[in-house]
């Protein structure tokens, strides 16, 4: 049922689409993790200066670019982690602004199709339905599924995606850690989850 309910929302040209965007998140997810990775040895290098020269990679590609002091270094490693940090952020941005136009497009070329369908329907279609209906599917409905299902659920999956990016960068740093974490806050989430969830019921 899933599968003919995609079917229907999208045709074959929104479905490449769609296959873009997910692409656009995984790459947006891989930036977020090169600037976190970028992080990390800038704040070394500050706090220990001395690593320059301990850490076998950091020593590599000082002596590669012929730094002359260990302050240009900091500077070359700070000038990298902003550069990333705003390709990083402009991209995200980018993805925000795709995803908001796919939806918003999408949202209209469902209001034509409905509305052409419901000018293709014979008379007696029309005396058995109220008239308000029909324009409040047209109006309100679509745009409930295209904000409230489509934007939404692509606007999750771009997380989801960069959370489980930065969680296998945190398995490979500290696998323990990694995992500690993951079950420490996925319970926190649960239990709030649980909490809310029984609220809402409630009321």
């Amino acid at each position: 049922k899933l599968q003919e309910k995609i079917i229907i929302l999208f045709t074959r040209s929104e479905l490449k689409k769609l296959l873009l965007l997910f692409v656009g998140i995984l790459i947006m997810g891989l930036l977020e993790v090169i600037g976190v990775t970028t992080v990390v040895p800038f704040i070394a290098v500050v706090v220990s200066p001395e690593l320059v020269y301990e850490n076998i990679y950091l020593s590599q590609i000082y002596n590669f670019f012929n730094f002359q002091s260990v302050n240009k270094f900091i500077f070359f490693l700070g000038v990298i982690l902003i550069s990333t940090m705003l390709i990083s952020n402009g991209f995200q941005a980018f993805m925000l602004w795709c995803i908001t136009y796919f939806t918003n497009m999408q949202g209209s070329r469902l209001q034509v199709r409905l509305l052409e369908s419901y000018l293709m329907r014979p008379y007696g279609f029309f005396l058995l339905r109220n008239s308000s209906d029909l324009g409040k599917n047209v109006l309100s409905e679509v745009n409930r599924v295209t904000t409230g299902v489509i934007m939404t659920s692509l606007q999750v999956l771009s997380k989801i995606i960069i959370v489980l990016f930065l969680f296998l960068l945190l398995i490979f740093v500290n696998p323990i850690i990694a995992i500690s974490a993951a079950i420490f806050l996925g319970g926190i989430y649960a239990l709030i989850y649980k909490l809310v969830k029984l609220r809402l019921h409630n009321i």
